[in-house]
């Protein structure tokens, strides 16, 4: 959310529709705005990786469906702290491994399908269907 129209004073306010494809190419939701039932089984961190834990978390609690969006303030914190994790690690591996989990997770789909029987392993690609 733009600052533009923003009270002096006080903090910035962030509500925005959820999104799945935006959020498999960036975390954009943050964890202190997330809840969940007792007991999911994916609603664990997976202790391999060393940061995005709360991206990975997400992605995984948002698999199967979309999550319910509640406007309400759920964490107040500030953004300016030397010690934040967001700045003490190398992000490229963890990266990598959600990146990789999440393909993992996702169901192949088949996006077009084409049969055609006149192929002959003599050519180095098959003619065309109906010719």
């Amino acid at each position: 959310m733009s600052t533009r129209g923003r009270v002096p004073g006080f903090p910035d306010v962030q509500l925005q529709p959820f999104d799945r494809t935006r959020l498999e190419v960036a975390n954009y939701i943050d964890l202190g705005a997330v809840a969940h039932r007792r007991g999911l089984a994916e609603a664990r961190f997976d202790p391999a990786l060393h940061a995005l834990v709360d991206w990975d978390l997400i992605l995984r609690l948002t698999e199967e469906r979309e999550p319910l969006v509640l406007p309400v303030v759920s964490t107040v914190y500030r953004v300016d702290a030397p010690d934040r994790v967001s700045r003490r690690h190398d992000y490229g591996a963890s990266e990598s491994a959600v990146r990789a989990g999440m393909l993992r997770r996702r169901p192949l789909r088949v996006l077009a399908t084409t049969h055609c029987s006149r192929w002959s392993p003599r050519r180095t690609s098959p003619t065309r269907c109906g010719r």
